[in-house]
C-alpha cells in the first residue's frame, strides 16, 4: 500500500511492521502491513482503531509492545495521544488472517489507548522497562524540560526528572553505557537546536 511517513518498527529479526502513514488526499492510514523477511510474503494485520491512522509518529519500544505517542491524525496534529500495541498479536494476528472464515468470531483488537502525555509533541524512550516521555509544548506553546514516566498501575504520566534545556520534538535514545542522549528541539533557530545533552 502506497503511503508516507508510516510507523515502522522490526520485530524477533523476521518481521517488518508497517503502521498507518499518509494516504492520497491527506488521509491517515489504519492499515497495519508485515513483511515476513523469510519469505518476502506481505500479510495485513489488525488496523489501528477507527479515526486513529497515524503518521509522523515517534515510537518506543518495551519488550514486544511498541508505543506510539502523538503524531497526525487526517489534518490535524493529535499531539498527547498514546496508543499501545502487542507486535506479538499482531503478527500472530496477520499470520492466521488469510485462514478466518467469515462465521468466525472477530479477534479481540490488540491496541490500546493509554491516558494523554501532559506536554505535546513529548519524544518517547523506553528506559529500563519504564515509557518515558520526554520535554514537550505546554497549552501557551513554549518548550518545557520536564520528562514524564507513565506509572502503569496508575494509569498516570508522573514527573521524573528534568532536560538541562526546554525541547519539544526532540530526538532521545539510550547508549548502551545506559545514558540518555537527547538531540534537538522544534525551533531550530534555538541555540539548543543543535545541541547534545547527555543523562545517567
Amino acid at each position: 500500500t502506497a503511503c508516507s511517513r508510516p510507523t515502522t518498527v522490526t520485530h524477533k529479526d523476521r518481521w517488518l511492521i508497517v503502521i498507518g502513514g499518509g494516504g492520497d488526499g491527506g488521509t491517515r492510514l489504519l492499515r497495519v502491513g508485515i513483511l515476513d523477511a523469510f519469505s518476502e510474503q506481505w500479510y495485513h494485520s489488525t488496523p489501528m482503531p477507527e479515526s486513529l491512522g497515524c503518521s509522523h509518529t515517534p515510537t518506543a519500544m518495551i519488550d514486544s509492545t511498541c508505543y506510539l505517542i502523538g503524531g497526525y491524525i487526517n489534518t490535524r496534529s493529535s499531539k498527547k495521544r498514546v496508543l499501545s500495541v502487542s507486535l506479538d498479536e499482531l503478527v500472530s494476528q496477520a499470520q492466521v488472517s488469510k485462514q478466518v472464515s467469515a462465521s468466525s468470531p472477530p479477534t479481540p483488537s490488540p491496541w490500546q489507548t493509554l491516558p494523554n502525555t501532559p506536554l505535546q509533541f513529548s519524544a518517547p524512550l523506553a528506559l529500563n522497562g519504564t515509557l518515558l516521555a520526554v520535554g514537550g509544548w505546554n497549552e501557551l506553546l513554549k518548550a518545557m524540560n520536564t520528562i514524564y514516566a507513565y506509572h502503569p498501575e496508575r494509569k498516570e504520566w508522573v514527573k521524573a526528572g528534568e532536560m538541562p534545556t526546554e525541547r519539544a520534538k526532540c530526538s532521545c535514545i539510550v547508549l548502551p553505557s545506559g545514558e540518555i542522549m537527547v538531540v534537538g528541539t522544534s525551533d531550530i533557530t534555538s541555540p539548543t537546536a543543535q545541541q547534545i545533552h547527555l543523562a545517567t
